[in-house]
C-alpha cells in the first residue's frame, strides 16, 4: 500500500480528495508487460503512457491505464531483465 498527499492546491491528487475519492490507483506487478497492457486494452481501458523505466523501481518498466470506471492502473515489470531499455 502506497500513501500519498497532495503537494498543493493545484495536484491532482489535491482535486480526488475534494471529490471524496479513496482509492487514486491500482498497481499490478505483471510478468510480461505488453501482454498486459494488451489485455487491459481488451477490456476498454485507455493506455496513457507507453512502459518506461522507472527510478523508484530500480528501473524497471511501469505503465499508465485508465479503465472505463476512471480507475487508473499502473502495471509494474515483474523482472528488471524481461524489459529493460538498453
Amino acid at each position: 500500500m502506497e500513501l500519498v498527499a497532495p503537494l498543493g492546491p493545484n495536484s491532482p491528487i489535491h482535486g480526488r480528495l475534494k471529490m471524496g475519492a479513496g482509492v487514486y490507483h491500482v498497481c499490478y506487478q505483471v510478468p510480461n508487460m505488453q501482454s498486459a497492457i494488451t489485455h487491459l486494452r481488451e477490456q476498454g481501458s485507455l493506455l496513457l503512457s507507453e512502459p518506461q523505466p522507472a527510478v523508484a523501481f530500480g528501473m524497471r518498466d511501469i505503465a499508465w491505464l485508465l479503465m472505463e470506471t476512471d480507475m487508473l492502473v499502473e502495471l509494474l515489470q515483474e523482472s528488471f531483465h524481461a524489459n529493460h531499455h538498453e
